[in-house]
């Protein structure tokens, strides 16, 4: 049952990836207006960096939501089907896993447009 809860959220997670990612990618709003899109300081400087990091931001999002939904389910099955961890594990596993991911995806969305639209 742990399994499954942590497998909810984590499907649930990437699924809010990638929608932010496509909402990011192909529905930011136009420059002035900076209500739908990739919110920090260094985006709403000007027309061309918002545009440009919302295109970013939505793709590397877009990437990251896909890889959760198909590397997580590959990962389970190889642990259900060739090893005999326990139950325990799996879950600790899965947990570990889930945070790995949640850190991947703060670095994308903090740290990595920033540093590439710096001297723009």
């Amino acid at each position: 049952m742990k399994v499954i809860m942590i497998l909810g959220i984590h499907f649930l997670t990437a699924f809010i990836i990638v929608l932010s990612g496509l909402l990011c990618w192909k529905r930011h709003s136009t420059f002035p207006n900076t209500k739908i899109g990739y919110n920090v300081r260094f985006a709403v400087l000007n027309a061309k960096i918002w545009k440009s990091a919302n295109l970013y931001l939505g793709k590397m999002l877009v990437i990251l939501g896909v890889l959760s939904f198909g590397v997580l389910p590959l990962v389970i099955y190889v642990w259900l089907h060739y090893s005999f961890v326990s139950i325990n594990t799996q879950f600790l596993m899965l947990l570990v896993i889930y945070f790995i991911e949640l850190a991947a995806l703060v670095v994308c969305v903090l740290f990595l447009p920033q540093r590439k639209f710096k001297n723009e």
